[in-house]
């Protein structure tokens, strides 16, 4: 019986089924493009797989659902490299998908979703990051914010601000970055 339970415990470590190997998430941009009555995010994520095999998988993506922030009306998912496509399936407050990631490669792709807002404020999960147990070795954050609209708060301070005639550009740049708190940005129209 012994040995029976040896081989079975065997033939699932080498198939993968009893544990995965994870991918090192270490690195993030984040854009926001804040209108008056929605919220469209892009964010790229950098995926690197250490291991000596393919690693496979399965990602849920949460979205901040609330009075204010409905599930998004707009959602895409896609390879940054080849723009090939990224299938996912929808749940109740977020997204889910697969991706595959090669041994010694790192994996960038791109999640777009635009997000109605009854109020002035908009929210994006980066506590999240917390559950890969390691910062993230680089992130920056935009918030574009357009011209008829002004900046009222945000739970981080930009580090810089770049302005054109349609729109107005914060920016925060983070190293070894393991958040403690979400992007939240509220604003006012002129």
């Amino acid at each position: 019986m012994r040995l029976f339970a040896l081989v079975a415990l065997t033939i699932l470590l080498s198939t993968g089924n009893l544990c995965s190997q994870v991918p090192n998430f270490i690195q993030e941009r984040i854009d926001v493009f804040v209108h008056k009555d929605y919220a469209e995010i892009e964010g790229i994520y950098y995926f690197y797989n250490p291991h000596t095999t393919p690693t496979q998988n399965s990602f849920y993506y949460p979205f901040v659902l609330n009075e204010n922030l409905k599930y998004p009306d707009s959602i895409s998912a896609a390879y940054l490299k080849t723009g090939e496509k990224i299938n996912f399936r929808k749940s109740k407050s977020g997204i889910h998908f697969v991706l595959s990631i090669a041994p010694g490669d790192t994996c960038i792709y791109k999640v777009y979703y635009r997000q109605k807002v009854k109020t002035s404020q908009m929210e994006y999960i980066l506590t999240t990051t917390k559950q890969w147990r390691k910062p993230l070795s680089y992130a920056e954050y935009y918030i574009h914010l357009s011209s008829n609209l002004q900046l009222k708060d945000s739970s981080y301070k930009f580090d810089l601000v770049g302005e054109t005639a349609s729109s107005k550009t914060y920016f925060l740049k983070k190293k070894n970055f393991m958040p403690d708190k979400n992007l939240v940005v509220s604003w006012r129209v002129k």
